[in-house]
Formats: structure tokens, C-alpha cells, sequence
């Protein structure tokens, strides 16, 4: 096994083992960065469903009381709405990421928050 060399003049890493070029190592290796993000987006979406299912239930006792009182099917329909949306909408980000990455995202949380403290500090 050779050691990794610098690059004349120091600007990148040209070689890897087995004179393999840095693009040939960089691909295989985002390849699995991308999966994994994959997979961690899936995990926390399956991580939040039962924190959102438990606060959901929580909340019956005070729709059932007086709170609740001439609007039972109106939260039935919205819960029945929102129970699907949510699916679909886990079902779609965890395909999303699985050939996409969160670039763009990443773009909106730059400008949005260069906007915001724009906005705060100039007002």
C-alpha cells in the first residue's frame, strides 16, 4: 500500500492507493454518503411517527370533553386528512433522498436566514 502523496506545489491529493485518482475514490464514496443520508432520513421520519401518534392521543380526552363539543366530524376528517397527507408526504421525502440530496434545502436555509438577519438588523 502506497501512502497518500500531496500534489506538487501542495494543491490537492492526486494519488491514492494503489494509483487509484482522487475522482475514482470521491465516487464510490459520495455514492455511500448518499445512502446513508438515505437511510437517516428514513430512520427520523420513522422515529417521529410515534411522537406525533402519542401527542395526537393525548389530545382525545380534551376532544371528547366539552372542548369538543359539535365538532366531532370535523376532527375525524381533518385527522383522517392529516394521517394521509403525512404518509404520503414520508413515503415521497424518503424516495426523494434515496437519488436526491438536500441541496436546494440547503440553499433556502442560506438565503432564508441571510434575509432574516438582514431584516433584524437593519430594522
Amino acid at each position: 500500500m502506497q501512502p497518500i502523496r500531496p500534489a506538487e506545489r501542495g494543491t490537492a491529493l492526486i494519488e491514492h492507493w494503489n494509483g487509484q485518482s482522487w475522482k475514482q475514490v470521491r465516487g464510490p464514496a459520495s455514492s455511500v454518503l448518499q445512502g446513508v443520508a438515505a437511510d437517516a432520513a428514513r430512520f427520523s421520519f420513522l422515529l417521529a411517527t410515534p411522537v406525533i401518534l402519542a401527542a395526537g392521543v393525548l389530545k382525545i380526552p380534551d376532544l371528547t370533553g366539552s372542548l369538543g363539543a359539535g365538532i366531532g366530524g370535523q376532527v375525524l376528517a381533518g385527522s383522517l386528512c392529516s394521517g394521509i397527507g403525512a404518509y404520503l408526504s414520508v413515503r415521497f421525502l424518503v424516495r426523494y433522498f434515496q437519488t436526491r440530496t438536500l441541496t436546494p434545502f440547503a440553499i433556502y436555509c442560506t438565503l432564508a436566514g441571510l434575509a432574516s438577519l438582514a431584516y433584524l438588523t437593519l430594522r
